[in-house]
């Protein structure tokens, strides 16, 4: 038999932390390389892994971050 307990996740936080926790934040470039460079300070700065930049719109990119 399957209780609320087996159903619902008891504490999305803790499941996030063993997946480890994936972000992203929006910044402008002119361009891929410029934008990739920004991104790796900026997780340098946070202190987390660059997994990829994605082009989000003309000169907006989303950096995606992990950790």
């Amino acid at each position: 038999m399957t209780t609320p307990k087996d159903t619902y996740l008891q504490d999305p936080d803790e499941q996030m932390d063993s997946l480890g926790r994936i972000s992203s934040e929006p910044i402008q470039a002119k361009s891929l390389e410029q934008a990739e460079a920004e991104c790796e300070e900026l997780a340098k700065e946070y202190g987390v892994t660059l997994e990829s930049t994605t082009k989000r719109d003309r000169a907006w990119y989303d950096c995606n971050f992990r950790g």
